[in-house]
């Protein structure tokens, strides 16, 4: 009887542990780790001091990335000489520049990245600024992966890098652009579009350091072209605002660059998110 009894004791404890365990990994995230569980940009601007020496630890960069499972996405990006405005075919580059811009999945992998543009350095650059931004929202990248139906292959692939300031605009930034997420997804040639809050500093495993007044938005084209239907259709789709959604626009910086390189959007894509599909790479 003892034995009987002793036995059910440790199925009934080892019940009672399982169950423990099983609401632990159940339980919702608290909400202080969700946020450091969100998708991480890195801006990473460098002026080029020796190309003969940058290019090749780009190159390097950009295996990584595309074949990485610590990034969602790598772009290496050249600035337009005068990059304040919507760029055309052909206009000239700043060639003494070049930006680095990486997607990782959350903040620990952000932090714990194996690759890393270290400075000082002895790579033929200088660091001119690091940024951080954390996505709010944004709709996937099924428009560049080639596996997906949706895909569009770009012409001219263009990035737009906007910052903005919530209190010096006569709306809320954050609360509008969001609801016309869906509208901006359905755009032709708009492939991808990240809207974030910009971080005073890089994080840390503790520490998130948030700017709420500035919201940063991250905007990939297929052309000169698709980025003038977007400002068409925003125009249209926030006719309440008033005669133009820019009037009441607090920009704080527009800057535009020309897409040297990419990884594929798959590893951001729902519908490759089975990761049958290996994350690709343009030259």
């Amino acid at each position: 009887i003892n034995a009987e009894y002793g036995g059910c004791r440790m199925r009934t404890w080892s019940i009672i542990l399982l169950t423990f365990l099983v609401s632990i990994l159940s339980a919702p995230t608290p909400i202080e780790q969700y946020f450091f569980e969100q998708p991480l940009v890195e801006w990473l601007t460098l002026e080029i001091v020796d190309s003969s020496l940058l290019n090749p630890l780009l190159n390097s960069f950009f295996y990584y990335a595309v074949n990485s499972r610590d990034l969602l996405g790598g772009r290496i990006l050249q600035p337009f000489q005068n990059n304040s405005l919507p760029p055309q075919p052909n206009q000239p580059l700043n060639e003494s520049v070049v930006v680095v811009m990486q997607i990782f999945p959350s903040v620990s992998s952000y932090i714990n990245r194996k690759f890393y543009f270290p400075e000082p350095n002895n790579f033929g650059y200088t660091v001119l600024s690091r940024e951080a931004f954390q996505k709010i929202t944004d709709f996937g990248g099924c428009k560049y992966c080639p596996s997906s139906p949706q895909f569009e292959a770009p012409e001219y692939p263009i990035l737009g890098q906007f910052d903005n300031s919530q209190s010096g605009s006569t709306y809320p930034l954050q609360t509008t652009f969001t609801n016309t997420i869906d509208v901006t997804a359905a755009q032709a040639g708009t492939l991808d579009y990240v809207m974030t809050h910009k971080l005073f500093t890089p994080p840390t495993e503790q520490l998130i350091s948030y700017n709420f007044d500035v919201i940063s938005f991250f905007e990939l084209y297929s052309s000169s072209e698709a980025f003038d239907l977007h400002v068409k259709v925003v125009n249209d789709t926030l006719k309440p605002l008033g005669p133009s959604w820019t009037v009441g626009l607090r920009t704080l910086r527009a800057a535009w660059f020309f897409v040297r390189n990419y990884t594929y959007g798959c590893n951001m894509c729902i519908e490759s998110s089975s990761g049958a599909v290996k994350n690709g790479i343009r030259f």
